[in-house]
């Protein structure tokens, strides 16, 4: 009897059943649009989460953040770095947002940023060097960008927070480099890093180099047996050697005038 309590219930299942497959098309179409909501799903959308994207748009320092913080930063969706035409790297969107002034930018105008896009002049291994500093301080210690010791990487790598923006996290190594470079003897090595890396000869450290040379060959700090040397270098790098020349030339006017006021201070 229908509804009797002491019998199971009976199923009942269809006399045919026919399975059907998707084809090739709708297969990748149903792939497609499950990647596109997932990717969706996980953009940091300003009106799903107001709050915490005005959070990280007014970020002066990740360093003094709480390291649960930091670690909120790598979630959401990630930008892809682009250089010569190549992916090099991802990063969390929010990260970029939380330290980059030129993403912020970026963002105002345009909220879905998929790609990063790095001028081809600036060094690879800086930009992956400042990127993975980034994400390891998510999930690490608050340490600040390393200083590597070679004037080259490290002065590549100022370069590249300056276009980010992220001056503030790369004056440090700034500033460890200029006070070698005012306080030990030039070196061949550092000046041709430097050429390299100079966008024009207004770049300060062009300059501090090239004033360091001039002020040590004027001084009589280079000896004769050691000038050889210094004239085959300047030879080799003309573009060096017309800057040296122009301050050396500066700096003896400076002293010319100097000892001519002396002798005007001087009694009879």
């Amino acid at each position: 009897m229908a509804g009797d309590p002491s019998r199971p219930p009976v199923l009942t299942f269809p006399t045919k059943s026919k399975i059907t497959r998707p084809t090739g098309v709708e297969l990748f179409n149903q792939r497609a649009a499950l990647a596109r909501s997932k990717k969706e799903s996980s953009k940091p959308k300003r009106e799903d989460d107001t709050t915490t994207l005005e959070k990280v748009l007014k970020i002066d320092n990740i360093l003094a953040l709480p390291n649960g913080e930091r670690r909120d930063l790598l979630k959401g969706s990630s930008v892809s770095i682009i250089h010569f035409g190549d992916f090099i790297e991802e990063i969390p969107l929010r990260l970029l947002l939380a330290t980059s002034p030129f993403v912020r930018k970026m963002y105002e105008e345009n909220t879905d940023i998929e790609h990063l896009q790095i001028p081809n002049e600036l060094n690879k291994g800086a930009i992956l060097a400042l990127v993975r500093w980034l994400k390891r301080i998510c999930y690490s210690g608050a340490a600040p960008v390393p200083v590597t010791r070679d004037i080259y990487q490290d002065l590549s790598t100022i370069r590249v927070g300056e276009y980010l923006g992220m001056k503030f996290y790369v004056q440090r190594i700034a500033n460890h480099w200029w006070r070698i470079l005012n306080r030990d003897h030039p070196q061949f090595a550092w000046a041709t890093a430097i050429e390299k890396i100079a966008q024009d000869d207004q770049d300060r450290f062009f300059q501090c180099i090239c004033h360091r040379f001039a002020y040590v060959l004027y001084s009589g700090e280079v000896e004769s047996k050691d000038l050889p040397p210094y004239r085959a270098y300047m030879l080799a790098h003309p573009r060096i050697a017309a800057r040296v020349q122009e301050i050396y030339e500066h700096i003896d006017e400076k002293q010319r005038q100097k000892e001519e006021n002396r002798s005007w201070e001087e009694p009879f």
